[in-house]
C-alpha cells in the first residue's frame, strides 16, 4: 500500500488522548527517518531537538 495510513495509535503522555493527523518516524529502522529528523532540526532552528537526534546516524 502506497502513501501514509494509520499503522500506529499515537497518545500524548500527559493525557493519554489520541492524537490525530500525525505519524511516527522509526530512524532505529528506516534511514529516511534520520534524514527527515536532520531537516526538520534545520529548517526550525532547534538545537537540542538536534543535538539529541543527530547522534541517530
Amino acid at each position: 500500500m502506497a502513501g501514509l495510513y494509520v499503522k500506529y495509535d499515537v497518545r500524548k503522555m500527559e493525557t493519554g488522548e489520541m492524537v490525530n493527523d500525525c505519524f511516527v518516524l522509526r530512524p532505529e529502522i528506516d534511514g529516511a527517518a534520520v534524514a527527515a529528523f536532520r531537516k526538520y532540526a534545520d529548517v526550525t532552528n532547534q538545537c537540542e531537538f538536534e543535538q539529541r537526534h543527530y547522534q541517530l546516524a
